[in-house]
């Protein structure tokens, strides 16, 4: 919601993919990239994946930027669980790119049958400027979220992961300034 619009896009429905927001986002969708995973930290070291520029003349895809990330992709399908890590523990894990700061809380719920259920909690703020069209915009941000991600822990892939957000900030431009709420809810499920 923003600007008295609401945008929905759901991959699977062909009428999303050609809206000016479906187009951004399936630019992001089926693109294969290689990346070496540390396998201490589970951090992405090395990505030969293809960088996706966004179309500059649409302010909504500067915002969409980051989906596209190796780390974020990688993230998706791998959860590295930290070494020696039990039933009930807690761990975090900080973010700090392009104006934005975050921080992820981990539980470690369960493990039946070397699957592993982790509880996340997010928090993030900041402050990001951007310019499309010759015009300069800032969006500060300030959000919450919280899910539930399930892994393989032999292979550390995710078999299914949910996360729900909540995202409340302004939209700053030429002296206007304008509320910015984003909900969303992420479900994956790996086959």
């Amino acid at each position: 919601d923003g600007m008295g619009q609401t945008v929905n896009f759901d991959s699977d429905k062909k009428e999303d993919r050609e809206t000016v927001a479906g187009k951004e986002m399936s630019k992001m969708l089926d693109v294969p990239a290689t990346v070496i995973i540390d396998k201490y930290t589970g951090k992405v070291t090395e990505t030969n994946k293809k960088v996706i520029i966004a179309d500059e003349t649409n302010p909504m895809a500067s915002l969409m930027g980051n989906a596209n990330s190796a780390e974020a992709s990688t993230a998706a399908v791998f959860f590295y669980i930290p070494n020696g890590k039990k039933v009930g523990d807690k761990w975090s894990d900080s973010v700090n790119e392009a104006g934005m700061k975050g921080l992820k809380n981990f539980e470690l719920q369960s493990i039946v049958a070397n699957v592993a259920t982790i509880a996340i909690k997010t928090k993030s703020n900041g402050t990001i400027l951007k310019e499309a069209q010759g015009m300069k915009f800032e969006i500060a941000m300030d959000g919450t979220g919280e899910g539930v991600i399930i892994v393989d822990t032999k292979t550390f892939l995710v078999k299914k992961s949910t996360l729900n957000n909540d995202v409340n900030g302004t939209l700053d431009m030429m002296g206007q300034s304008v509320p910015l709420t984003i909900k969303s809810t992420a479900n994956s499920v790996f086959q």
